[in-house]
């Protein structure tokens, strides 16, 4: 079986299509390149280095841990020397200059990969087209059940999921002491992008089942709608395995909406059934200087954001052999 990422440098990242800063603004635009951190725990690094919070950090895309990634950030109210003085292992930061507005997610336009796929023992022969599923990294431990809670309303659940998260805790904590008796205080005291992105953790897997069972079926290749408040009536009746999934988990389309954390009411969308890997290349074997008698292979391309390179590795070699 397959191996990736068994060092950082075999799994390289670089965003492309960002947001770009306009010369003025309270928001400092910088590039972030990274290595063994995942964008919440670098950015949250930061933020204690320059004496500011994460909810002043934005971000397009949540780049993975064990990799070497390179992604531009934004700073309310940090900056330029502050930024630029800083020193972490493992993080460099080139400041590019003010903005207006923060960078936010979804804002870039992909990510091109340059991935090491190890332990092999013959040429791979790859098609560029792959079931458009969220990768596992989204998932994390807690953030589809966070996100369940979320939706349903459930916030004191919210709090005792994040609360045993320990790569979480902290935060809460701190959100905790400055709110002891008000939940949605404490909430609201969470970094926006990381809240939204448990309701997305929560979307994305009931795509990924309508999904699975569509390619079973071998649907023909059309977007499939991500559950949300904007969510039809029509689009329910075109695909029944959504209709089922929202009476399993006892859910409708309106439980999207939230009254009382309004900017995190998501409204849902369209998602491609299938993803394409552009300007896909594969490299000559060489051998594997971690895996002796085995081959490995660099594998470049480049994917339209929201898509994910660790599903498309798993589905054109398999499941690996160990996924970090």
């Amino acid at each position: 079986m397959y191996l990736i990422k068994a060092v950082p440098e075999d799994f390289v990242v670089i965003e492309t299509g960002s947001p770009q800063p306009n010369g003025s603004g309270p928001y400092a635009y910088f590039v972030l390149q990274k290595r063994d951190w995942n964008t919440l725990e670098a950015l949250e690094a930061i933020a204690a280095k320059t004496k500011s919070v994460l909810k002043n950090y934005g971000w397009a895309g949540n780049k993975d841990k064990q990799a070497i990634t390179t992604q531009v950030c934004s700073a309310k109210n940090v900056g330029k020397e502050q930024l630029e003085k800083l020193s972490l292992q493992g993080i460099t930061i080139t400041y590019l200059g003010q903005g207006g507005r923060p960078v936010s997610l979804g804002t870039h336009g992909g990510n091109e990969f340059t991935i090491t796929v190890r332990n092999l023992e013959q040429q791979p022969i790859l098609k560029s087209q792959f079931i458009n599923l969220f990768g596992g990294q989204r998932f994390s431990s807690h953030n589809v059940a966070i996100g369940r809670a979320i939706v349903k309303k459930k916030y004191d659940v919210v709090i005792d999921h994040l609360l045993h998260d320990t790569g979480r805790s902290n935060m809460l904590r701190d959100a905790l002491e400055k709110h002891p008796t008000d939940t949605l205080g404490a909430l609201r005291h969470i970094p926006h992008n990381l809240l939204l992105l448990f309701i997305h953790a929560y979307q994305s897997q009931l795509w990924n089942v309508a999904a699975q069972h569509l390619a079973e079926q071998k649907a023909p290749q059309q977007p499939l709608p991500i559950i949300g408040f904007g969510t039809t009536e029509q689009d329910l009746l075109k695909h029944p395995i959504l209709i089922e999934q929202m009476k399993a988990e006892a859910i409708t389309t309106r439980d999207f909406i939230l009254r009382q954390l309004p900017s995190l009411s998501s409204e849902g969308g369209n998602r491609e059934l299938y993803a394409t890997a552009h300007g896909l290349s594969v490299g000559e074997p060489q051998d594997d200087e971690l895996n002796e008698g085995k081959k490995k292979v660099i594998v470049k391309f480049t994917l339209d954001k929201g898509s994910y390179a660790t599903e498309f590795i798993r589905q054109s070699f398999g499941n690996p052999s160990e996924q970090p």
